[in-house]
């Protein structure tokens, strides 16, 4: 079997590509681990800015808009309000369900319970089927097969959370540097269910320290948390490009999650349109991906410099609750993240 760009993972950056090589009628195919769409673990808080807008994901995909974020320190406590909605948590499963839709449209070809176990020059092995290819595209998550066979290392970051039957009204962002390091705990909402989580370096606050903050944060704030499902996850931050000659990475599998706030979602799709986008056309030039890169250069810059010392983070996280008392400040600081 050859096709002449084979995809490995059905994610946000994988249909993404495909979308765009569909559009263009290339002959493809997408090769997906999971027995079905949209299995993820994910937390699925999305920024509304002009750059995430441009990803035109339609509304049966939002679970929740919001008006209001509260950010909170051990020592502060700030409720962010603007005019319109400037946040939003999204269903990861109909996201994926949407896009898988989209390239359906087209008649693209997607095999399911598909594991690559291999590799090779011109060809990966999935399910002991040799599948040859021109181009391959990873788009395999944090723990890709196709990174490892370009032997590129990585660097983790881990989030970890509850799911909740109970209603919460809105997201909340917690900053603590003895808890948490450089990232946060947080509270947000979706329609049914709510999820309550945490994320850190893991060579700062192992796992299972991780738990216990988040677990004694819960408790502090009166939210139970027993008897609900948990989940954890591997964020892959560690970017070294995303073009290998006849190779391309794109979303995690290329390590484009921010180091600041492990989100990655908009970022998958950003590099998985332009990596269809040079396949496609000649000459093209990434101007998402480059952007994408121009935001996380700033993430990574940050999050060294808050790593540095535990009483920098205290003093930044503190100042920047005071920062976001203006409205002109979120306003521009929704650009950043």
């Amino acid at each position: 079997m050859k096709h002449k760009i084979v995809i490995v993972g059905a994610g946000p950056a994988g249909l993404r590509c495909a979308k765009i090589l569909a559009e263009n009628y290339e002959d493809f195919l997408v090769l997906e681990k999971s027995e079905e769409i949209g299995r993820k673990i994910c937390t699925g808080i999305w920024v509304l800015n002009e750059r995430t807008k441009s990803m035109n994901i339609p509304e049966e995909v939002f679970e929740k808009k919001f008006r209001k974020v509260i950010f909170t320190t051990p020592y502060k406590k700030v409720e962010v309000e603007l005019e319109e909605p400037f946040v939003a948590s999204i269903n990861r499963k109909k996201l994926s369900e949407w896009m898988y839709r989209e390239i359906k449209k087209y008649k693209a070809e997607v095999l399911f319970g598909y594991n690559v176990s291999k590799v090779g020059s011109d060809y990966v092995i999935a399910n002991n089927k040799k599948i040859y290819f021109d181009y391959l595209v990873g788009a395999d998550g944090s723990n890709s097969v196709v990174r490892k066979s370009l032997g590129l290392s990585t660097e983790f970051g881990i989030g970890i959370q509850y799911w909740l039957e109970e209603k919460f009204e809105d997201i909340e962002i917690h900053y603590d540097a003895e808890a948490f390091g450089a990232w946060y705990s947080w509270v947000v909402p979706h329609k049914q269910v709510t999820s309550i989580g945490a994320g850190c370096d893991p060579k700062v606050i192992p796992i299972k320290k991780l738990k216990e903050n988040l677990d004694k944060w819960c408790e502090e704030k009166g939210i139970k948390i027993k008897d609900t499902t948990f989940e954890s996850a591997l964020i892959s931050y560690k970017y070294y490009g995303y073009g290998f000659d006849d190779k391309f990475l794109i979303g995690d599998a290329a390590g484009l999650a921010s180091s600041l706030n492990g989100e990655g979602i908009y970022f998958a799709m950003a590099s998985g349109e332009d990596v269809g986008r040079i396949i496609v056309e000649k000459n093209y030039k990434p101007k998402l991906i480059e952007e994408v890169l121009n935001l996380k250069k700033k993430h990574d810059l940050i999050a060294n410099f808050l790593k540095s010392s535990k009483t920098l983070e205290k003093i930044s996280y503190n100042l920047l609750l005071h920062f976001l008392k203006s409205k002109f400040f979120v306003r521009k600081a929704l650009n950043f993240v």
